[in-house]
């Protein structure tokens, strides 16, 4: 089980229902599973051994996640070199490196030939287009729109509240004693979740379902 956000394997918050908070597991495998749930639903007997396309993959935990559930080929592109080589050694970490690959590409030229995946899925990359009208500029159909915010941003910021509470109150020194034997820096733990706490009013979380009419692909 792991106790804090995993953010070698990913780069986004995650989702988390009411009884599923983000101290307990993996929120961002939640996501990324969701996701999947919806893709596969739409794709023939799931699309299993399909090949399938993740719009900016970050640090490959979402194709891991796709890759190990739906038994899926992933092929992963992010903008950033840095997050592709570390997809990879997620994916290697997790065991499947053989069904899933990465490359440094732009989502508005993407590597691939028209029709040569199943699906495509965008794990919180998508939500940094500020408007719908980028989106259907496009040619893509937003078909729903779902806000998020609660089970997400919101709900993260209790949680750090909590620890901000709880690290000035007379069990704070017993906490920092408990990250520092898990063999963090308490201090860096701090100073990282206080500025979440003040920079998370600001968010929103919103997951949008899309259909490229053109092709018959759904995107999340």
């Amino acid at each position: 089980m792991e106790l804090f956000l995993d953010t070698d394997a990913y780069l986004n918050l995650g989702y988390s229902r009411r009884y599923q908070p983000h101290a307990l597991g993996s929120p961002q495998g939640r996501l990324a599973a969701r996701v999947g749930r919806s893709l596969a639903a739409r794709l023939p007997e799931g699309g299993t051994g399909e090949r399938v396309l993740d719009v900016g993959c970050g640090r490959g935990g979402p194709a891991a996640v796709l890759a190990d559930r739906y038994g899926w080929r992933v092929l992963g592109v992010d903008l950033v070199a840095y997050n592709a080589r570390r997809a990879r050694r997620t994916a290697a970490d997790r065991g499947v490196e053989g069904a899933t690959s990465f490359s440094v590409s732009d989502a508005t030229a993407l590597p691939v030939a028209s029709g040569s995946v199943a699906g495509a899925v965008a794990v919180d990359a998508l939500v940094y287009a500020e408007y719908r009208s980028m989106i259907e500029a496009a040619g893509l159909e937003v078909r729903t729109v779902a806000d998020l915010t609660a089970h997400s941003v919101g709900r993260f910021r209790r949680w750090s509240g909590l620890y901000l509470r709880l690290l000035a109150s007379p069990i704070g020194d017993r906490i920092e004693r408990l990250l520092a034997a898990r063999g963090l820096d308490p201090a860096a733990v701090t100073a990282q979740i206080r500025r979440a706490h003040a920079a998370l009013p600001a968010l929103g979380h919103a997951l949008f379902v899309l259909k490229d009419p053109r092709k018959g692909l759904y995107r999340r």
